[in-house]
């Protein structure tokens, strides 16, 4: 025989064997993975990772707003407080001459839950309404005028007799158009006792204050 075909036929020959034992290391690896996993098993890549679909969830954030519930118009105060979390509901912060604060309800007349200042669990936005009982103590009169023509309702405050008590800014809803707020008097064409927001007096009787507009 031919030396040139005696070496093909050993080079087919070991190739052969060489396809031989690739395809029982594949046989063989198969078998093991159906050993741990089993032929009917699903791989879910969740079991495999442990992927936690709450870890993308937001903390929710609510509104707790309170409400002075008063029959002159204050502003309401609204803060925010996170959902399922103490939250501190706050204590008075509005004024009602003639009235002292007792509490907050989610009901404007009381018939709802009642908070007091402490600490409390939200898990919605809610409106906290402020109560009010009537103040047996002797009490004065604030009276503060806008003074000017078609101006808004006149805002009184009754501090008790003789206690502390700091004049306002402005209490009204409206100014007139184009002037500048210029302190109070007692007297309405500004020939009287000077008041200035922020001075504390002794509420010792009734007092009425005027308010001055300059352009």
């Amino acid at each position: 025989m031919n030396h040139g075909i005696l070496k093909r036929l050993a080079a087919a020959i070991i190739a052969m064997l060489m396809l031989v034992t690739l395809a029982s290391s594949i046989g063989q690896a198969e078998s093991d993975f159906d050993d741990d996993f089993g032929a009917d098993d699903e791989f879910n890549i969740d079991d495999e990772f442990d992927i936690d679909d709450d870890d993308d969830e937001v903390d929710e954030i609510i509104a707790i707003t309170y409400s002075p519930n008063t029959e002159f118009y204050q502003e309401p105060v609204t803060e925010t407080a996170m959902k399922g979390v103490s939250y501190y509901v706050r204590g008075g912060m509005f004024s009602n001459p003639g009235f002292i604060f007792n509490g907050w309800n989610t009901h404007q007349h009381g018939n709802g839950i009642n908070y007091l200042s402490k600490y409390h669990i939200f898990t919605s936005n809610t409106i906290l309404y402020a109560q009010w009982k009537p103040n047996k103590q002797r009490t004065v009169a604030i009276t503060y005028k806008p003074n000017y023509p078609r101006g808004p309702s006149n805002v009184i405050d009754k501090p008790v007799k003789n206690s502390r008590y700091e004049i306002r800014y402005v209490p009204f809803i409206a100014m007139p158009f184009g002037y500048i707020f210029n302190g109070w008097n007692t007297r309405a064409d500004g020939r009287g006792t000077l008041y200035t927001p922020g001075q504390v007096i002794k509420a010792a009787k009734n007092l009425t204050l005027y308010a001055r507009w300059r352009w």
